[in-house]
């Protein structure tokens, strides 16, 4: 028998972060032109720190007050100034210091502890690796230096799936459904993860009613400030999405297109382009939805789990870079299930290729677009890169898994 090349999952993370460390840390700031050591700012602080948080907490005091949380910039749903009503009965140093620690264990959480304990056999120097260069990446700092929570909403999301497919019993789905619920009255865009909650993907009546009843039940927490808040809700996100702050760091498709139609001449084409760019992004989703559905195996959870989270960063006018923590996540969840891969031919080596292309992208997020050439600062041509990648991972896979089959070989991911 021949010998077998096979390709650690370890080696393609941490290949991919020192690639990206050497041309996107060590370049500009040591090899610059001026040889001199440039560190420019990259996290765009205010002062004082926190302002997100501190905003949040205004909203849950004027509610306490009888008067609509819907002042300033507020933009979460009703319920999110009910969570949040607890930190207002403390300091802010403090509220700021639990929000932090929260946000940093859901982190490790994510990335660590849940493929630890959800997957067989993961590679545990990959996560460790995605661990620590996601705390130390630029989406994170971004994340703790606003006080935001998006880290925590899609923790609470992760572990609602695994509880779901992994729980024994009527209570571990109803805390699946409790946690995911929190993340959406946190969120929203969490929504969107609905279609993971199944576990029979041919379960038509099942799931409708699963869903149903799960949309019902977020909807219902909408009004629970009153009707009128509801509207104030709706006004608010409404606003945002027909005038959303368009920025570098805002990675959504309509901040990307909006940046890239201004300093172009491209603005005769507007309409060619979003309607590429919205073509490309929902035949993918589609496109493993309608795998998902054909498949109806526990394998391509996490292809659908990736899609989801790579959907919550694209389609929202707004997605600050501080949401950037989702796609290490999604990917560390992605790595989980994937096992070593074998290099048995053309197939295998294009297995290797696609999946070090999305440990690249990965990668390349962690950085901050300040480091970064002009024309490649916004990451969203990247996150809908990642979008095909996928697609191209599972189908390698599948064709290479269909070939083991035949060979009668099962080392392979």
């Amino acid at each position: 028998m021949k010998n077998k090349k096979i390709i650690p999952i370890w080696l393609l993370v941490c290949a991919s972060f020192l690639f990206m460390y050497l041309l996107l840390f060590v370049q500009p700031v040591f090899l610059n032109i001026s040889h001199s050591m440039l560190f420019p700012k990259y996290v765009l602080s205010m002062n004082p720190i926190g302002i997100d948080l501190r905003q949040m907490l205004s909203y849950s005091s004027e509610w306490v007050k009888g008067c609509t949380p819907y002042v300033g910039a507020n933009l979460y749903p009703p319920f999110a100034s009910v969570l949040f009503y607890p930190l207002t009965t403390c300091q802010f140093p403090t509220a700021y210091f639990l929000v932090t620690f929260m946000t940093i264990a859901a982190f490790i959480s994510v990335v660590l502890v849940l493929p630890l304990v959800s997957c067989k056999d993961p590679d545990r120097a990959a996560l460790v690796a995605l661990t620590i260069a996601g705390l130390l990446s630029y989406g994170f700092q971004f994340e703790i230096e606003r006080g935001q929570f998006n880290t925590i909403a899609f923790a609470l999301c992760a572990w609602a799936i695994f509880f779901f497919h992994s729980g024994q019993g009527k209570w571990a789905r109803i805390g699946a459904f409790l946690l995911f619920t929190v993340a959406i009255q946190l969120k929203l865009y969490p929504a969107i993860f609905i279609f993971a909650f199944t576990r029979n993907a041919r379960d038509w009546k099942g799931n409708l009613m699963r869903w149903g009843a799960l949309g019902v039940i977020n909807i219902a927490l909408f009004f629970t400030l009153g009707v009128s808040v509801f509207e104030n809700f709706l006004t608010a996100v409404t606003a945002q999405v027909n005038d959303p702050y368009v920025w570098i760091g805002n990675h959504s498709l309509t901040s990307f297109i909006t940046l890239a139609l201004r300093k172009t001449s491209l603005g005769p084409f507007a309409s060619f382009i979003w309607l590429g760019c919205g073509l490309i992004l929902a035949m993918c989703f589609l496109f493993i939805l309608a795998r998902v559905y054909q498949r109806n195996s526990r394998r391509y959870i996490k292809y659908l789990i990736a899609s989801c989270g790579l959907s919550t960063m694209l389609i929202p006018s707004v997605s600050h870079d501080y949401k950037l923590p989702i796609l290490c996540m999604i990917f560390a969840m992605f790595v989980g299930e994937t096992r070593p891969i074998l290099v048995n031919g053309f197939k295998g080596i294009f297995t290797v290729l696609f999946l070090f292309a999305f440990s690249m992208i990965n990668a390349w997020s962690l950085f901050p677009y300040t480091f970064k050439p002009v024309i490649l600062r916004n990451n969203a041509p990247f996150l809908l890169f990642a979008y095909i990648v996928l697609i191209l991972i599972m189908l390698s896979e599948e064709t290479q898994r269909s070939d083991d089959r035949q060979t009668g070989d099962t080392t392979a991911s």
